[in-house]
């Protein structure tokens, strides 16, 4: 039950990383590559132990599109086109297919758009949109059905069981779960424990029912997703790859924040150089940030010496996302007994020792709602 690299602009060159060598496979992006440069991709780093998936990102194919529009599947006539038509998308599950088929990638994702307003009809026609697709893939491809879930919907909590019921009645064997937060900015933790319950529900019914659920553009939250049972989780190096973000698919130049920030496992926040160097000199820094991430070290000699580290700041969130979901899955963390752990760190190491982080709303508070939320899923 891996964790997935969630590719963005520039981020090839992490997959020969080998200190990142534990992803399991990475999520390719039609946004930010063209189709020879995912083709080399694919030829370079999948193997039978390595797992490309595709997913043809058409969540808004009549606004931002990046570089969608020079892919062959991409249809000329987006902007005219009935979005509801399943006719009208045939032409496109033909052409994407036969995409696949060129790139040699082992899974894919169905195609879905964001819709204007969430509606039973809407899940109904992207389980009927998969369905579909899957009757004209290759065998030998896997296929992830894609479900889009705004967290606002989910504030009536029966929703979740209403998606839930819509989505196993044609039992598909693999889900790509992707939930918008709408969060400020991409950094800030989600803080609502109604909806992050329904979520967790929602997660905990689906792979119950026997789906294999990945959850997509994921940070810290990655102990809720797994504790609700989900078996893949992806992430990439920028924030607008840990949570959903539509900017993600406007042409861009660069990544969704340029800021370097360091995930303090015992906090399970992200600090920025001024907080970690308070913790360090007070030893509040958890160890295996410092003596197991590989990266950890050397951002700590570059923020003593005032060098950047940025690019670090990228690689020791990767390697902590990989290095966590491997000790949950072995048992070695229990998501009550940790947040509850990570709870009192900020009562005990922080408030008691009169340390105020740069930036006011990273206090702590997301983790009681999280902890709420893991006690309540079904």
């Amino acid at each position: 039950m891996p964790a997935y690299h969630q590719i963005g602009h520039n981020s090839e060159n992490l997959l020969a990383e080998a200190d990142l060598s534990g992803f399991a496979g990475a999520v390719l992006s039609p946004t930010n590559y063209t189709e020879e440069e995912i083709a080399l991709q694919v030829a370079e780093y999948q193997s039978d132990s390595f797992k490309c998936i595709f997913d043809p990102q058409l969540y808004y194919p009549r606004s931002e599109r990046g570089k969608l529009s020079d892919w062959t599947y991409f249809p000329d006539t987006v902007d005219t086109a009935d979005l509801s038509d399943l006719s009208w998308w045939s032409v496109v599950l033909s052409e994407l297919a036969d995409t696949v088929e060129r790139l040699g990638v082992r899974a894919v994702c169905s195609p879905i758009t964001v819709p204007g307003t969430y509606s039973s009809g809407y899940y109904a026609f992207c389980g009927d949109l998969a369905a579909e697709f899957e009757q004209i893939l290759d065998d030998e491809v896997e296929l992830y059905q894609t479900v889009f879930v705004n967290m606002e919907f989910l504030e009536i909590a029966q929703r979740s069981f209403e998606i839930a019921s819509l989505i196993t009645r044609r039992a598909p064997k693999n889900i790509y779960l992707v939930f918008n937060m709408a969060l400020e900015q991409g950094r800030k933790e989600y803080r609502d424990n109604r909806t992050l319950t329904a979520a967790m529900n929602l997660v905990k019914m689906l792979s119950e029912a026997g789906i294999r659920v990945h959850v997509a553009y994921v940070s810290t939250e990655l102990i809720l997703w797994k504790h609700a049972g989900a078996a893949d989780c992806s992430t990439g190096k920028f924030f607008n790859l840990r949570n959903f973000s539509a900017q993600r698919w406007a042409p861009q130049t660069g990544g969704g924040g340029q800021k370097p920030y360091w995930v303090e496992e015992s906090l399970l926040a992200h600090l920025q150089a001024d907080d970690v160097a308070r913790l360090d000199a007070l030893g509040l820094l958890e160890s295996r940030g410092v003596s197991v991430n590989p990266y950890g070290q050397s951002i700590l000699n570059n923020i003593s010496s005032g060098d950047a580290w940025l690019g670090l700041s990228w690689r020791y969130f990767l390697y902590w996302f990989i290095d966590f979901e491997q000790r949950f899955e072995s048992g070695h963390i229990d998501a009550e007994h940790f947040l509850g752990e990570v709870d009192k760190a900020w009562e005990e190491a922080v408030d008691n020792n009169g340390v105020l982080m740069v930036d006011r709303r990273n206090d702590g508070t997301w983790v009681r709602h999280w902890r709420i939320a893991v006690r309540a899923v079904i």
